[in-house]
């Protein structure tokens, strides 16, 4: 059995995580499709959730990072979000081995 002078190990101390550095940097709504594009530290290896709400109403898609930390993805719109003319687009990392976890939010309006 274990011993109870054996210490828990973890892989990568709190303190020691770097930050997630993740940014919404680039969207295009057109008709019912909304682009968004952004970057994260180049350690992540878990996906990158990208929610669109408007109003009640949500959209959300989760994707994987490329080695280089870009990361893209196309929400298909549907319910009241389809005929809105603002939302607001929150991605989210949940964290991992290496980074914390982050979230960021941006508001959209329709055919920017």
């Amino acid at each position: 059995g274990k011993r109870a002078d054996q210490g828990v190990r973890m892989r990568t101390p709190c303190a020691k995580k770097k930050k997630a550095a993740l940014k919404v940097r680039k969207t295009s709504w057109q008709g019912r499709r909304l682009t968004v594009a952004g970057r994260i530290a180049k350690g992540a290896t878990r996906r990158v959730t990208v929610t669109a709400r408007c109003g009640r109403s949500t959209v959300s898609e989760r994707v994987k990072p490329t080695r280089g930390g870009r990361w893209s993805a196309t929400l298909t719109l549907r319910g009241r979000c389809a005929s809105a003319r603002r939302a607001t687009v929150t991605a989210s990392y949940p964290g991992g081995p290496k980074l914390r976890r982050a979230a960021t939010a941006r508001r959209v309006t329709k055919g920017s």
